[in-house]
């Protein structure tokens, strides 16, 4: 086998910084749409509501 200076091997760190990017992009798209969903959810009860109500 041969030996090699490098400190970082490219692929796995190439892996790994594409992970956390990925895992990042997930969760901020989760945390829209759980916003989305919290807003559809509000607006929804308050319509029912209002229906309801004398």
């Amino acid at each position: 086998m041969r030996r090699t200076n490098r400190l970082v091997n490219p692929g796995p760190a190439a892996a790994t910084v594409l992970t956390l990017v990925l895992t990042v992009w997930g969760a901020s798209t989760m945390s829209g749409a759980a916003e989305h969903v919290r807003g559809a959810k509000k607006d929804a009860f308050d319509s029912i509501a209002a229906l309801t109500s004398p």
